[in-house]
């Protein structure tokens, strides 16, 4: 099955680069059916996949550099699944938010980059292939934000993304010498069985906690995700928010947590200041923020952040709670910028002073605004609220005094989405020149239903993904 959807990546991206240019409808057209189509196939993954076995599936090897034992091995299990489909799905919608950029034909071409990178990432078996496009992922986003950015700082912007997550890096690849070194290989079915030596751990374990903190991103290395959302066009935040970010969470599950049992235990109160810290100064943070896009970036920190608790528990439901929270957040960070980037389309300003009363005048815009603003500080019934629960269950049974500290930390992402939502939505209209914009459009509702659905249905149900993960975690906390 995995096979079919790599063919159709290949298919799909082979038709586009032949595809003239000047036929623009054409090619939007095409490239919209050709995501949709991918977004089917990875549904077909999460269908024919067996939640029951703990082995990998899927298996699909690629020959790279056999004569170093360094062969590229693709495949799905229970965290990798929904990681791909949550990118398919994303990618779509990031399509019809850029649907009327300049050079169309050169954001979905970046688009499609992006969209490979990822599921690559999300599938490699081979720390080496994982290295690679890790940094190579980077192209696109910066030129997406570099060319389609929209202010003059946006290649300031860019460079920080690329900066910090390149130095970040760097100890990731000194510790990919380290393993190739004591183990022969780099392929990760091997270095997790693999018995290490403590010192190996500790030093292998934060060369990568390093490089994969700078993308989550947590304190003191989150400088450059405000700056990067700000100036980035409305498909780059959803892309950067819903997606890149997670990288940095999966790799942690996937590279540390599930290989260096004593370093997890060493370091465990690093990880516990660093995440905390980064939630107090993210909230924080939002609390004084003037600008939607920063407020959600902010937002968008925190959340995360809380997802490293539930790893750094190291508990069953702390690590399902982890990987279940940032699901959700894709689904909630997707939309609130998308419907930061309807207000900028229409008003061409962000600063929160200058709206109030909207529901006045865009109603149904405003009712997608109130629900994804409950959702982003976790209404029971919506996606993140059972993330956040399951995290708390999991710190409760290893640290009592950190979950209460954590709990409370939930009332400061309530204070910042409900004070945010009342200056929005609600009062008084903010200024007339306001009544010049109009309510949601067909493109724009359609965009957001989609999302709306996502975070009620698997908030609601959410054994829909509990379930394809239980026999992993049970596999790491073992």
């Amino acid at each position: 099955m995995f096979d079919f959807l790599i063919g159709s990546l290949v298919l799909f991206t082979t038709l586009l680069l032949n595809i003239p240019r000047r036929l623009v409808n054409i090619f939007k057209y095409i490239a919209l059916s050709g995501f949709i189509l991918i977004f089917f196939w990875s549904l077909c993954l999460w269908i024919f996949f067996d939640k029951s076995l703990s082995i990998l599936q899927f298996f699909y090897p690629i020959e790279f550099l056999s004569f170093a034992n360094i062969d590229l091995v693709l495949g799905v299990d229970g965290l990798t699944l929904f990681f791909i489909i949550l990118t398919t799905f994303i990618t779509v919608l990031s399509l019809l938010a850029g649907w009327h950029l300049e050079k169309i034909h050169l954001f979905i071409y970046i688009l499609l980059a992006v969209e490979i990178a990822l599921i690559f990432c999300f599938s490699v078996w081979d720390t080496l292939g994982f290295y690679i496009v890790f940094e190579v992922i980077l192209i696109p986003m910066f030129f997406l934000i570099g060319y389609w950015g929209s202010r003059s700082r946006k290649i300031k912007a860019a460079y920080f993304l690329f900066l910090f997550t390149v130095v970040g890096s760097l100890f990731m690849l000194f510790a990919l010498f380290i393993l190739y070194n004591e183990v022969g290989t780099l392929n990760w079915l091997i270095i997790s069985q693999y018995n290490f030596s403590l010192q190996t751990q500790l030093i292998v374990w934060f060369c990568f906690f390093m490089a994969f903190i700078v993308k989550i991103p947590s304190f003191p290395f989150y400088i450059w995700l405000p700056e990067a959302h700000v100036e980035a066009p409305t498909p780059g935040s959803v892309i950067l928010a819903a997606l890149l970010l997670k990288l940095g969470g999966y790799a942690l599950i996937r590279f540390l947590i599930s290989a260096f049992p004593y370093a997890n235990i060493y370091y465990k109160p690093l990880f516990y200041w660093i995440a905390g810290l980064s939630i107090f100064f993210a909230s924080f943070a939002a609390l004084r923020q003037i600008d939607l896009k920063r407020i959600v970036a902010y937002s968008s920190i925190a959340h995360m952040n809380f997802g490293l608790l539930g790893m750094a528990s190291l508990t069953y439901f702390g690590l399902q709670g982890s990987i279940f929270l940032m699901i959700g957040h894709g689904f909630v960070a997707a939309a609130l910028f998308l419907m930061v980037g309807v207000l900028y389309d229409r008003y061409h300003v962000r600063a929160v002073k200058y709206y109030g009363g909207l529901a006045m005048i865009m109603p149904i815009y405003a009712a997608f605004f109130f629900f994804f603003s409950l959702a982003n500080f976790s209404l029971p019934g919506t996606v993140n609220f059972i993330g956040e629960v399951l995290i708390l269950v999991g710190l409760m049974r290893v640290n009592f005094v950190l979950c209460i500290l954590m709990a409370i930390s939930i009332f400061f992402s309530a204070a910042f989405s409900v004070w945010t939502c009342n200056r929005i939505i609600f009062g008084t209209l903010g200024s007339y020149f306001l009544l010049a914009g109009t309510d949601t459009t067909r493109k724009e509702f359609f965009i957001l239903l989609p999302l709306v659905i996502g975070a009620l249905i698997f908030g609601l149900q959410p054994n829909l993904i509990l379930d394809y993960l239980t026999v992993y975690t049970k596999l790491l906390v073992i």
